[in-house]
């Protein structure tokens, strides 16, 4: 009953709408929190010659990923995270609704980029209930949830 454009769902937009407008060829990307399933696709990295960095706190999702999407896999929780300020472009994809400290993480999204670089980072409403049941429940809580529901889910 509402207008089209309040009927967007804003995560898959950013994918299709936001994030292609700011892809070049021969980029760096740094897909922060991505993991088993990061932004760019094979047939996207070889089409515009992409050079990929994974950038996961958990090992297991990065090593989930499909083979050769990744470059280079750093495991590495992300307000901890210093980069080498080498990348063109950082695609953050509702990441830091998991952080405790928003301001640490965007400074290591940042530590990704070279002067000139471009983010995109798509945040859910913090408002949203299972963005609000995240921050409520212990991370060990949360995992036995996700297996239960997928028990084919890599959980590390």
């Amino acid at each position: 009953m509402l207008p089209a454009k309040y009927r967007i769902e804003g995560y898959q937009d950013v994918l299709h709408s936001v994030i292609p407008k700011y892809v070049r060829d021969d980029w760096v990307v740094y897909d922060i929190g991505g993991g088993k399933n990061p932004y760019v696709t094979i047939d996207m990295k070889s089409k515009l010659n992409l050079h990929i960095i994974g950038v996961d706190i958990n090992e297991n999702e990065l090593n989930t990923a499909p083979l050769g999407v990744y470059d280079k896999k750093i495991v590495a929780d992300i307000t901890k995270y210093e980069g080498t300020c080498d990348g063109d472009l950082a695609v953050c994809l509702a990441v830091l609704e998991h952080v405790q400290n928003v301001e640490a993480a965007l400074r290591g999204i940042n530590s990704c980029l070279k002067r000139g670089g471009l983010c995109v980072i798509f945040v859910p409403s913090k408002n949203a209930i299972y963005a609000k049941i995240n921050r409520i429940l212990p991370q060990d809580l949360k995992k036995k949830i996700l297996f239960s529901i997928f028990p084919n889910c890599c959980v590390g």
